[in-house]
Parts: structure tokens; C-alpha cells; sequence
């Protein structure tokens, strides 16, 4: 049987359940940090295509920027004040940074929101297109 490891190190076994106790409260991070929304990243021949997951988050609230390569997708979901009650749901502002596959035209980007989904579409420049190489006969 292999040892188990943490971090790359073997795990000991603590001897009593109040060892194991501090051990998992040490070992596991009490903040840990936000869940990015989901992404969906893809290609085609004349543009790269970005989904992200902005549920409750009003189109004023998002800010997109293109980089060197990078887009970078800034949102953020506002809190809605009331005086009594639970809260579950998470508010506060996140930045994704996404590294594109082609270099795009940022003159030529367009985002859309659309139940609680943006979709930004960022054309390829002409250069990173394929182009057809005709072959003439010898």
C-alpha cells in the first residue's frame, strides 16, 4: 500500500481524534477564495468565442478590456439592501483574465448579455486567419 500524500509530503496518521481535528483545521484554508463563474473558451476560423456565467449582474456592472492578448472580464453583483432576512447568495466583484489563442481585432468586439450569460465575440485579425495556398501544375 503507497502512503498518502499532502503536498508532496507523506501524511502521518494522528494518533487521537482531537490530533486529527487540529491537524484538518490547520491544514485546510478558513478563506478560502471566491469561485470564479464558469467560462467556455472556443475558436473558429473568423473569431474567438467567450461565455461567462453573470447571473444577477446588470450589463452596467460589467467592464471588458483586450490586452496583449488577454481579455480581461471585470463584473460585479451589488448587494440589495434589506432589513431582515437570510442571505445565501454571493455579491461582491470578480476579474477573469483569459489568454486568447489568435490575436483579435479589439476594434471589432462584441459583447452581449443575455439570461444571465455574456457572450463576447472578438474577431481574429486577417493575419492569423488560414488562407488557401493554390498549387499550379510544373
Amino acid at each position: 500500500m503507497l502512503p498518502a500524500l499532502y503536498n508532496g509530503s507523506p501524511l502521518t496518521r494522528p494518533t487521537n481524534r482531537l490530533s486529527h481535528l487540529f491537524e484538518q483545521f490547520f491544514r485546510d484554508d478558513p478563506f478560502p477564495p471566491p469561485a470564479m463563474p464558469p467560462l467556455a473558451v472556443w475558436e473558429d476560423t473568423n473569431a474567438v468565442y467567450v461565455e461567462m456565467d453573470v447571473p444577477g449582474v446588470a450589463s452596467d456592472d460589467i467592464d471588458l478590456s483586450v490586452h496583449d492578448g488577454t481579455l480581461t472580464i471585470q463584473a460585479e453583483r451589488k448587494a440589495e439592501a434589506r432589513e431582515s432576512g437570510y442571505e445565501g447568495r454571493s455579491f461582491g466583484k470578480v476579474v477573469q483574465r483569459v489568454a486568447l489563442p489568435a490575436p483579435v481585432t479589439a476594434d471589432g468586439v462584441e459583447a452581449v448579455t443575455s439570461n444571465g450569460v455574456l457572450r463576447v465575440t472578438l474577431p481574429k485579425t486577417p493575419d492569423s486567419k488560414p488562407r488557401k495556398i493554390a498549387v499550379r501544375p510544373s
